[in-house]
C-alpha cells in the first residue's frame, strides 16, 4: 500500500495526493525559505506526487477499530483554525468558478485531516498512511483510507492531499491547484464534504462522500456573514424542498432547487437552517450553521445629541 519517496527537508515543500484513481507524477518542489536558515542555493529536487486506488469493497467494511490498527481515533483541537477554513473557502470558490457544486465542511473529515497533520510533525514523516516510531524507527499503523474511516464512516468515495513547507492557506492551496492530481481531488465532482487539518506547517485535505448523506450549505460555507440574505446549496435531486431557521415554522413545499435563496433572522449569532427534501416515499432532513454578524433588525444609531434651543425673555419689573 506505500511507496518510498524521495524527500527534500531544508528549503522546499513536498505534496502528496490520494486519489480513488491509479497515478502519479513529479513537479518542481515550491521553495520554503526557513526564517534562521540563510539562503541557499541546492540543486532542484522535485516533490514526490502519488495517487493510489481505494478498493469499493474495502470502503464498504465495516468499522475500523482504532485501537488494533494504530489508526489514531483521537480528536485533535484545531491548532489554527482561520487556516483550515480559509483552506475550505478557497476550496469552494475554486469550485463553484467551475460550475462544480461547494463542499460541506465535515467534522468526522475534519477530525481525520488534523490528526494526520499533528501525527506527522510527531513521529517526523510524510506519508498518506499512518505511522508510529519504535526505538526511531517508522513502524506503519494502517492505510490512510483505514485512518479516515475511523472517523468517517460508511465512505462511498475518499480523496486526501497532503502538503508540508507551506506558511499560509493560499500559498498550499496554489501548489496544490497546480498539481493536476491534487486539483482532481479539489475538482472532482463526486465529493460532497470535505475536512481540512493544519499543524507546524502541515496540511491534510480529507474529501469523502457518503450514501444518504445529502449536504445544505450556507453561503459556500463561509463561516460568517453580514447580510441576512444568503444563498443555500442542496444536494441531491429532489421533488420539492421546505425551509426553516433556528427549529421555527417550515416554510411552504416548493419545487426542488440546489440553489436557492434564504433569509436568516437578524439576531447576531449563530444561526441553523434545516432544509427538508422529499421525492416520493423518501425525505431527507439536512443542516448548515453560519454566523449573522450584522445589525440587528430595527435597531438603529441613536441621532448625534443637539444643542438645546435657549430663549431669553424680556426682563419685566413692576
Amino acid at each position: 500500500m506505500s511507496n518510498a519517496y524521495r524527500f527534500v527537508k531544508f528549503g522546499f515543500a513536498c505534496l502528496f495526493s490520494l486519489t480513488l484513481s491509479l497515478t502519479s507524477l513529479f513537479i518542481p518542489a515550491p521553495p520554503v525559505q526557513a526564517e534562521s536558515t540563510p539562503p541557499q542555493s541546492p540543486p532542484s529536487p522535485t516533490a514526490a506526487i502519488s495517487s493510489v486506488a481505494a478498493d469499493p469493497a474495502r470502503l464498504d467494511a465495516g468499522a475500523i477499530d482504532a485501537a488494533s490498527t494504530g489508526c489514531g481515533g483521537e480528536n485533535i483541537s484545531a491548532a489554527n483554525l482561520a487556516f483550515e477554513q480559509k483552506v475550505v473557502e478557497l476550496v469552494n470558490q475554486a469550485r463553484v468558478q467551475r460550475g462544480l457544486p461547494p463542499l460541506k465542511q465535515s467534522e468526522e473529515l475534519t477530525n481525520a485531516a488534523r490528526y494526520h497533520a499533528k501525527d506527522m510533525v510527531d513521529d517526523d514523516y510524510f506519508k498518506h498512511d499512518t505511522y508510529d516510531r519504535a526505538n526511531g524507527t517508522l513502524v506503519e499503523g494502517c492505510a490512510w483510507h483505514e485512518r479516515v474511516r475511523v472517523y468517517y464512516a460508511g465512505p462511498m468515495r475518499l480523496g486526501e492531499n497532503i502538503a508540508r513547507g507551506f506558511p499560509t492557506p493560499e500559498g498550499v492551496f496554489q501548489a496544490w491547484m497546480d498539481s493536476p492530481a491534487h486539483q482532481e481531488n479539489i475538482l472532482n465532482e463526486n465529493y460532497r464534504e470535505i475536512g481540512v487539518g493544519y499543524f507546524d506547517d502541515h496540511w491534510v485535505q480529507d474529501f469523502g462522500e457518503r450514501d444518504g448523506v445529502y449536504p445544505v450549505i450556507i453561503n459556500q460555507e463561509a463561516p460568517e456573514t453580514a447580510s441576512p440574505d444568503v444563498t443555500l446549496y442542496a444536494y441531491g435531486e429532489w421533488s420539492q424542498i421546505r425551509l426553516r431557521s433556528d427549529n421555527g415554522p417550515w416554510s411552504d413545499w416548493r419545487s426542488f432547487e440546489s440553489t436557492l435563496p434564504w433569509s436568516l433572522p437578524t439576531t447576531p449569532g449563530m444561526h441553523t437552517v434545516e432544509a427538508q427534501m422529499r421525492s416520493d416515499a423518501s425525505l431527507i432532513t439536512s443542516s448548515d450553521t453560519i454566523e449573522y454578524v450584522g445589525e440587528p433588525s430595527g435597531q438603529h444609531q441613536p441621532p448625534p445629541p443637539q444643542a438645546q434651543a435657549m430663549v431669553f425673555l424680556p426682563l419685566v419689573t413692576k
